[in-house]
Parts: structure tokens; C-alpha cells; sequence
């Protein structure tokens, strides 16, 4: 009886492990993409239907600009948060979101999906985004228009002789 009770332990266990294991398929990117110039084509993102936020996830800009290649996974997410679709557990090589944008002052907003690309370590490789165009959103702002200078007065400034002080007195 004890060995009919270790062997359904191990198969448990076995079952535990594999039910356990990520889905996602394992990808190499190569180390040189950075969250600017990494391309859509190579990198194959999942259906935002599938995430667990399924309405995406109002994100600050400036935030989400900290993001650096070399960051753990750790920092990441704390930076972050929690990525949006079913990653697995163990030995996963990427996270993926759902990133809201406000378009304008109104409450017209956009959607993109973002994902970063891990190393066998847990750093981050690469970052990508669905659409492309959406990497724009990291640009820095435009700094501020400067104001135009006053106009110049038509008439010259004259003034009087009386208001002047005397050359070389105190």
C-alpha cells in the first residue's frame, strides 16, 4: 500500500508541474531592439481578447517611459504591474499589455498592446509595440511655444533732457 501511495504522490506531482508550465512558445530576439526600434513583424502578439484586463489599462506616460532594456523582471513589475494575459509561471520569456492613450482633453482614447521580451535570466531584451505608431506615445513632449516677442512701438521712445543725469556725476 505505501508504494501504491508514493507512485499516485509522484504522478500528482508530475500532473501539478506540467499543468503548472508556461504555454507560451520560447522566442530569441535579438539584443539589439530597443523599445523604439523593435519591430511589430518580429514579434508575434497575442489576441487582446484573450487578456485578463480585457478593457486595457490607463497608464501614465512618464511612468512608462522609465522602461529600460536590463531591467528585471522584478522592477518591471513594479514599474508596471501585473502583465494583462496568461504568461504561465515558470521560464517565462515575455510579458504582454493592454496600454490605454487619451487622444485628446475629451474621453476619446486609443488601445496598444506593448510587450517585452525576456532573457533565460529575467532581464528585459526588447520591448514592441502593436500598432508600431504607438511607440510615438514614449516621445518626450514638445517643449513650449515661446511667446512672441512684443511688437516694437511705432513711434520712437523720446525722452527729456531734464530726466537725464549730468555726464560722469554720481
Amino acid at each position: 500500500q505505501v508504494p501504491l501511495l508514493r507512485s499516485l504522490g509522484l504522478s500528482l506531482a508530475a500532473l501539478l508541474l506540467g499543468a503548472c508550465a508556461s504555454h507560451g512558445e520560447q522566442r530569441t530576439t535579438p539584443s539589439t531592439a530597443t523599445a523604439d526600434t523593435a519591430d511589430t513583424d518580429a514579434a508575434n502578439f497575442p489576441d487582446p481578447r484573450k487578456a485578463t484586463l480585457k478593457e486595457g489599462l490607463f497608464v501614465d506616460v512618464d511612468t512608462l517611459r522609465l522602461f529600460a532594456r536590463g531591467m528585471s523582471k522584478r522592477q518591471l513589475y513594479a514599474l508596471l504591474g501585473t502583465p494583462h494575459f496568461g504568461e504561465g509561471m515558470w521560464g517565462v520569456r515575455e510579458w504582454n499589455y493592454l496600454f490605454n492613450f487619451r487622444s485628446g482633453p475629451g474621453g476619446d482614447y486609443f488601445t496598444c498592446q506593448f510587450k517585452v521580451d525576456f532573457d533565460g535570466k529575467g532581464i528585459a531584451q526588447a520591448a514592441h509595440w502593436k500598432p508600431q505608431a504607438c511607440a510615438a506615445v514614449l516621445d518626450p513632449p514638445r517643449p513650449p511655444t515661446p511667446p512672441a516677442p512684443a511688437p516694437m512701438p511705432s513711434e520712437p521712445l523720446r525722452l527729456a533732457a531734464d530726466a537725464m543725469f549730468a555726464f560722469d556725476s554720481a
